[in-house]
């Protein structure tokens, strides 16, 4: 601990050694009252000998009081020095009265320079008006100030961010000093310019993200939505924020998101299909894979990655459709292709019959032709190819 005024316990020292020579003084009257007792010789010799008493006394108390004063100082001084924070006393200009080991270590600067050295020479600009508004503050209301942060300058020029906590010194109901202590922060704020670049990094992927991502508490009510989501509704994003997700589900879907809903806060991700009401009163299917939030260990929500399948799912029922109908078309085809077939096919064999030989070998190659024939039209009904 280092200061420039040691005046108050030297004003202690005072005082007692005051209260001493009164002690001294009643002792000496007391002594007087005897007088008619003793006689005029032995009296001064008592009043020599009291004097001398009193003298010892005196001394051995200073020197007492002189010692307890340094070990009570050196014990103070070794805690405050010891402290794991910077603790320091400034005058109402801001310039150091007293500091402790901390403040020299964090601001690189020894004993000598730190005396009587302005919190000017040690705030950055914009630190210092916040300390001066602090200071106005704690010298017109004589209260303490919340916490508060501000960045050092170092000697060797680097910056160290440090959380103040700072309260006025009274005497006689004035103030007439500002003592505080102050912490170093550097590190955490090293942590949280990290995280706040994390999050503006995953802010940005999911605000470019083509999927539509959606964040709801544990009621179920919108707290976020990133463009794509709101975009694919056609609502603009604060519409959506506050609203409950039941509210634009379909109808038909509800029973089933809530059964979603009670996966997820039996801790389960999953994934599913569900349609949503647009703000145009279409309907529009997301494929929907959501998992549960939890902070504390307490289920707080879901976070939902919406894919909108709409015009896939319309395609897969056009070519549904299309499929219908070339199974009909091929079902009508073979009904239309076998049927005369087949009956051309019987008249031939039983004409076989009746005709003479010469004939038959013309008919059987009729027949082959119409058995080729056959086998075309049944793969083109099967298997979609012209050929044998």
């Amino acid at each position: 601990m280092n200061s420039e005024n040691g005046g108050t316990a030297g004003k202690r020292c005072q005082l007692t050694i005051i209260a001493i020579f009164i002690i001294g003084a009643a002792i000496i009257i007391l002594c007087e009252l005897f007088e008619r007792i003793i006689t005029e010789g032995f009296e001064i010799g008592v009043e020599l000998a009291a004097i001398t008493i009193i003298s010892l006394y005196i001394g051995n108390m200073h020197k007492r009081t002189k010692r307890k004063f340094e070990e009570t100082r050196e014990k103070y001084k070794h805690l405050i020095d010891t402290a794991p924070d910077a603790i320091y006393m400034i005058d109402l200009d801001g310039n150091l009265i007293m500091w402790n080991d901390k403040v020299k270590e964090l601001t690189g600067y020894t004993d000598e320079e730190l005396a009587g050295m302005n919190i000017a020479k040690l705030l950055t600009p914009e630190s210092l008006e916040i300390a001066r508004e602090k200071i106005d503050y704690k010298v017109k209301a004589k209260k303490p100030t919340p916490p508060y942060e501000v960045a050092l300058k170092r000697k060797d020029g680097s910056r160290v961010y440090i959380e103040v906590i700072s309260a006025p010194l009274l005497k006689n109901g004035e103030v007439v000093a500002i003592q505080g202590f102050a912490r170093d922060i550097t590190q955490r704020k090293k942590m949280e310019e990290k995280l706040k670049e994390e999050q503006e990094k995953y802010r940005m992927l999911v605000e470019m993200a083509q999927e539509g991502v959606c964040i709801d508490d544990e009621n179920e009510n919108i707290v976020f939505t990133n463009e794509a989501f709101a975009k694919a509704l056609g609502y603009e994003r604060e519409e959506l924020i506050g609203k409950n997700i039941f509210d634009i589900v379909y109808e038909e879907d509800r029973e089933k998101l809530r059964g979603e809903s009670k996966k997820r806060k039996k801790g389960w991700a999953s994934r599913y299909e569900l349609r949503f009401i647009a703000k145009d009163g279409s309907v529009r299917t997301f494929i929907v894979s959501a998992t549960p939030l939890y902070k504390d260990g307490k289920f707080i929500g879901s976070l939902s990655v919406n894919l909108d399948i709409t015009e896939r799912k319309k395609a897969e029922e056009e070519v549904k459709k299309m499929l219908e109908k070339e199974k009909e078309f091929k079902t009508w085809t073979a009904h239309y292709f076998f049927n005369p077939i087949c009956i051309a096919k019987g008249h031939l064999s039983i004409l076989m019959e009746d005709v003479p030989e010469k004939y038959r070998k013309r008919i059987q190659k009729a027949l082959h032709a119409i058995e080729r024939i056959e086998r075309v039209v049944y793969n083109i009904v099967t298997k979609g190819e012209i050929k044998e």
